[in-house]
């Protein structure tokens, strides 16, 4: 199990609720000399990240929240020096950083601390970052900002983090801290088909063996479909969908969801709200939906498919070079043609903008325009 500091928040006994926790992200220009590092002042994170990484670090919080029985709330930075003022109980800071260290973060303190739980985020490493490895740092941070230390390998608080999402003993960790969260089904682990539903609150649900129909219903869930092939349907909420192997139908719904696909041929479909898709291994099929999505095909030939009203939304991944992974245009109004796509494209710092329509844009990360023809497009 993670190493467990001793403090916590809400009550000091272990294994009883922390309560609502509340953060914030620290502005620009702020004294950060409290964290023990002879940089001084904080910087801003829009300065810098070209990605939502306040939903980014609002998930980070989700996942720890889905397992040990705490809450957590956004709410607006009070400014001033790191260490001074209780506006949030957490506050998170970028700065500079020596060394390799990718962040620091202080323990919860049973005496009302104002640097208590309080988080110091290198500015270079997370600008030389992804997202998903930022999300993994920040999962790190967050967890020492609970009260659970380091530990050798299995865990996303090993020093040097290569895990993505909570491990075993991240979870037991947690909710030994701060005890189980409410409407956390059991583990279903049988290899027959099952329609499993969950309770309207915040649910996890494993599907494993078998294909299974799951349905996440109202709130922030996170759903496994396991082995086989599965029906991952997340509802209203800001929900995290994993396929895992097998041909997986994935839909995020309403809200800010995360959808991966893991191995076989999979569709992801994220609703409405600003998603992200990640296909994983083989041929996926990622649908947009309503919302600024981000979409990552993974390994094979994918296809990108795309309505009216889509949004703006990023490909992080476009195969132009071959002609096997292909943009389906054929629902989105006045794309019949390769040429309406010239006319509407346009170049920016290596990367192609298709405008289609008021209010969305499709943007290929990393492709030039002269690598597009016919081949990739479906209309």
């Amino acid at each position: 199990m993670a190493n467990i500091f001793g403090t916590k928040w809400g009550s000091s006994t272990l294994g009883t609720p922390g309560g609502t926790v509340t953060w914030s992200i620290a502005g620009a220009g702020l004294d950060i000399s409290r964290f023990g590092i002879n940089t001084l002042q904080s910087v801003s994170g829009n300065s810098f990240l070209n990605y939502n990484f306040v939903n980014v670090i609002a998930d980070a919080f989700a996942e720890w929240s889905t397992y040990g029985d705490i809450e957590f709330q956004q709410v607006a930075d009070g400014g001033g020096a790191a260490g001074v003022g209780l506006d949030a109980d957490i506050r998170i800071f970028f700065g500079a950083i020596p060394g390799s260290t990718a962040g620091y973060a202080f323990y919860p303190s049973s005496h009302g601390s104002a640097i208590a739980g309080d988080i110091l985020l290198d500015t270079l490493t997370v600008f030389n970052t992804n997202q998903t490895l930022f999300r993994s740092i920040v999962l790190h941070e967050v967890g020492h900002a609970l009260g659970l230390g380091h530990v050798d390998d299995n865990s996303i608080l090993t020093p040097t983090i290569s895990e993505t999402t909570l491990q075993p003993d991240d979870i037991a960790g947690i909710q030994a801290i701060y005890g189980v969260q409410d409407n956390v089904p059991p583990n279903n682990n049988n290899s027959i088909d099952q329609t499993l539903v969950g309770t309207g609150g915040r649910d996890t649900i494993k599907g494993n063996d078998g294909d299974d129909t799951i349905d996440g219903g109202g709130a922030r869930d996170t759903l496994y479909g396991g082995d086989d092939d599965d029906i991952v349907d997340g509802g209203t909420g800001n929900d995290l969908l994993f396929g895992n192997s097998g041909n997986d139908s994935l839909l995020g719904e309403n809200g800010k969801d995360i959808l991966k696909g893991g191995s076989g041929d999979d569709t992801l479909e994220g609703g409405a709200g600003d998603d992200v898709l990640k296909g994983g291994r083989d041929s996926d099929v990622l649908i947009s939906g309503d919302g600024n999505d981000i979409l990552w095909g993974g390994k094979n030939a994918d296809q990108f498919v795309f309505g009216d009203n889509h949004g703006v939304d990023r490909i992080f991944d476009f195969a132009a070079k071959n002609s096997l992974e292909k943009i389906d245009l054929s629902g989105v109004t006045g794309f019949d043609s390769f040429s309406d796509v010239r006319a509407a494209a346009t170049k920016k710092n290596g990367h192609v903008l298709i405008d289609t329509g008021p209010g969305s844009l499709i943007v290929i990360k990393d492709t030039p325009l002269w690598q597009l023809d016919a081949s990739d497009f479906l209309f």
